[in-house]
């Protein structure tokens, strides 16, 4: 299999704890958020602003996580390193790894590659707006989570004791709302038909 011959070749290079480092670097996200906001939105991928100079913007994406109050904040966090860090165990720490890079680069490519259909299909001043966090990332390591314990339990507001798999199958079925909801494929085609009025924003 080709990822255990990456894994013998690069599996030295791959990043114990990973999900502690995660949780932290969205624990400094929070405190950025709330001491400087003028700051954090320098943060966001958005492709068109990392080709006009500002490239840290390909990495400091990843500082981005849950903005709510602090208490609600801490637990999210606690149940991102509760998640990594079980994925971790069952794949090893090299595997957890690539999981988590594709992620980091999918989210990358899939930012450019809305920025470059709007641009093409509507013009740059379109694809200025494409801005991308850590939400998706977060939501395929939860259906990761998911599909490899399924049968686990979590507390829906800390009170309804719910399966990890109906969440899952909740999570699944919200992504193809929004990648059906906001895809430019779908608004593109949508514009051209005249279906305007049922798009969640106007292309005037």
């Amino acid at each position: 299999m080709w990822l255990n011959k990456l894994e013998e070749k690069f599996g030295r290079y791959a990043i114990p704890n990973l999900p502690k480092i995660i949780v932290l670097l969205y624990a400094v996200g929070f405190v950025i958020a709330n001491i400087s906001p003028r700051l954090y939105s320098l943060l966001e991928l958005n492709p068109y602003l990392i080709l006009h100079g500002q490239v840290w913007r390909i990495v400091t994406f990843l500082l981005i996580g849950p903005e709510t109050n602090l208490i609600f904040v801490i637990f999210v966090l606690l149940f991102y390193y509760s998640i990594g860090s079980s994925l971790e165990q069952v794949w090893g720490t090299f595997r957890f790894n690539m999981y988590y890079l594709i992620g980091v680069l999918g989210t990358i490519v899939g930012a450019f590659l809305t920025y470059a259909i709007l641009t093409f299909a509507y013009g740059e001043g379109y694809g200025a707006f494409v801005n991308m966090d850590t939400f998706y990332l977060n939501m395929t390591l939860f259906l990761a989570y998911a599909s490899m314990f399924p049968e686990m339990e979590v507390y829906l507001y800390m009170i309804l004791p719910i399966k990890v798999k109906w969440l899952g199958y909740l999570d699944g079925l919200y992504l193809i709302y929004i990648f059906l909801r906001l895809s430019p494929i779908v608004s593109y085609r949508a514009h051209q038909k005249g279906w305007d009025n049922l798009l969640p924003y106007s292309y005037g």
